[in-house]
């Protein structure tokens, strides 16, 4: 009798473990670089304290390397300016199917068009650079921006910088 109740114990034991919920380990970023500042040759020229001067037509973005991602990683940056504006895409800007390893990009700006989103899905087995840019137009709010990015759905880092109005600009307007 003794020995059933061992044998019992051991079969409900081994029940309830398969029925303890497993928690999910999150997969690990690939190794990455982020670097944020004025776009100058297709180069990212960092600023101080993250203030990008307002000067329209000029470009700022940030670049993110990828080191050996083994495969393919979602990439969506969000990106909330200080008030609503009017979205404008350049025609000239790279289709998706131009950069190296990127299948798809979603692009979607919310009804206030205070926050803009895109994601792209990268494919790589080696390292890999991408150029996300923005041109200052003259309808851009100054004040603070917020950039998020994430890589596979977990947030990889979130930036805030200034859209701010140049010394020399302020001064030919108050002259």
């Amino acid at each position: 009798m003794m020995q059933f109740h061992h044998f019992a114990l051991i079969v409900l034991a081994t029940i309830l473990a398969g029925c303890v919920d497993q928690i999910e380990e999150e997969p690990e970023l690939p190794p990455y670089r982020f670097r944020f500042g004025m776009v100058q040759n297709g180069q990212i020229v960092e600023v101080a304290g993250n203030q990008i001067p307002f000067r329209p037509g000029s470009e700022y973005g940030w670049i993110l390397d990828l080191e050996n991602p083994n495969g393919t990683v979602i990439v969506r940056e969000a990106f909330t300016l200080p008030s609503p504006t009017a979205w404008k895409f350049d025609n000239e800007e790279k289709p998706p199917d131009q950069v190296a390893g990127m299948k798809t990009e979603k692009v979607r700006i919310k009804e206030s068009g205070q926050v803009f989103s895109k994601e792209m899905e990268i494919t790589a087995y080696e390292h890999i650079s991408h150029l996300s840019t923005y041109k200052i137009l003259a309808s851009d709010p100054l004040g603070t921006y917020v950039l998020e990015v994430f890589l596979n759905d977990q947030p990889a880092f979130r930036l805030e910088f200034e859209l701010v109005e140049e010394e020399e600009t302020k001064k030919v307007r108050l002259s």
